[in-house]
């Protein structure tokens, strides 16, 4: 019985040990875990650029109106104004009408000496005038003066003027120093010469009192007994009234202008010389007060203006005056060509003087005396003689 109870406690023993191992008995294998795939290094995200600054927008060009002033007649009467102010029309359409212009003709501002202070000093804005007035300030801008008997072709002058000024910087830099910005020279229009007698011979010449405006103009005058008188164009009229001059020498549109003609009814008809001497000034802070593109239209807009007064306008403006001077009783008379080279052969070599005279200055006088020549040459211009032949 003892042996028997003895199994029965061993199979209770096992059943015991059974349940327990099945509630905690040991964990069955574990499916083994599929390794993870190392992850990609992220790609470092790219600094962020600054953003620029948005530059403010420029307020769009309101437009000027520039004040232009001259000591000459007006635009009706006279063709030097007309240039001025048909080249201000051009540029006024040109910038749709954002750069206008305020005129003063017949010196209402100042007289013609008077007009470089006027422009230095931006009283005025432009202004157009004779650069011979402040020949101390700018001494190589006249030189066709002291060339007896140059270019009277108009479309020559301006030609050789422009590549003169081309190739010599002198011209520009002794004009910007002052704080002036040139915008073209001009030959506005043939000198000629009136008297109060008829001149039908080169001696009706001799002992006449004549009116120029240059001293080097004047010295080429005298081998034909000329007196030169310098004086201003403006007060001739009552110097010829009085008697105090016999004639004038002058730009033609100048003496149809101030009608210096009226006093002095007899008019040589051979051109003298037409020299390229008008200028139009802008004051330097005026001009870079412009925006670029306008400072570029103004200059694409000049170029065709000055080729076509040259090549066209200049014949055509004389030949009307003339018309008028003839319908008005003016006698014309002209000199033989034979008699006007004795007047230059019998001439000084008055442009050695001016050379000679600019190299003391330190410009390069002799080498722009010579290249003058040539270039008017090439031009067409038949010289009577060599000029500033160097000693």
């Amino acid at each position: 019985m003892k042996k028997k109870k003895g199994i029965y406690v061993a199979i209770g023993l096992l059943v015991v040990l059974g349940l327990l191992l099945g509630v905690y008995g040991c964990p069955s294998p574990t499916t083994p875990t599929t390794p993870t795939t190392p992850t990609t290094p992220t790609t470092p995200t790219t600094p962020t650029t600054p953003t620029t600054p948005t530059t403010p927008t420029a307020p769009a060009w309101e437009g000027v109106t520039w004040k232009l002033s001259n000591a000459w007649p007006p635009p009706e009467v006279n063709s030097l104004s007309r240039i001025a102010k048909l080249w201000a029309d051009e540029v006024t359409a040109a910038t749709d009408g954002k750069l206008q212009f305020e005129f003063f003709w017949g010196g209402a501002l100042g007289k013609g000496p008077e007009h470089f202070t006027l422009i230095t000093e931006g009283a005025v804005d432009v202004i157009s005038t004779y650069p011979g007035y402040t020949l101390t300030k700018t001494p190589l801008q006249i030189i066709e003066y002291s060339f007896p008997f140059g270019p009277s072709d108009p479309w020559i002058s301006y030609q050789t003027k422009r590549d003169l000024i081309a190739e010599f910087p002198q011209f520009t830099e002794e004009i910007e120093q002052w704080g002036i910005k040139q915008i073209f020279q001009v030959p506005p229009t043939a000198y000629t010469m009136q008297t109060t007698v008829p001149i039908n011979t080169l001696e009706d010449l001799d002992g006449l009192k004549i009116g120029v405006i240059d001293a080097n103009f004047g010295s080429w005058l005298e081998p034909v007994g000329i007196s030169p008188v310098i004086t201003p164009g403006y007060e001739r009229y009552t110097m010829l009234e009085t008697g105090v001059l016999e004639g004038t020498m002058d730009p033609t549109a100048f003496t149809h202008g101030l009608k210096n003609w009226e006093q002095a009814p007899n008019s040589l008809e051979n051109a003298i010389i037409t020299p390229c001497w008008e200028v139009l000034w802008v004051n330097m802070d005026s001009w870079n007060a412009l925006p670029a593109d306008v400072q570029a239209t103004i200059e694409e807009v000049s170029i065709p203006f000055v080729e076509e007064v040259s090549k066209t306008l200049v014949t055509q403006w004389d030949q009307e005056i003339f018309d008028t001077w003839a319908e008005a009783g003016v006698t014309f008379t002209r000199l033989t060509d034979e008699e006007m080279d004795e007047w230059a052969v019998g001439c000084p070599d008055v442009p050695a003087t001016w050379a000679a005279d600019k190299e003391a200055l330190g410009y390069p006088g002799w080498e722009i005396a010579k290249r003058y020549q040539e270039i008017a040459a090439q031009y067409g211009w038949d010289w009577p003689r060599e000029w500033a032949v160097q000693p």
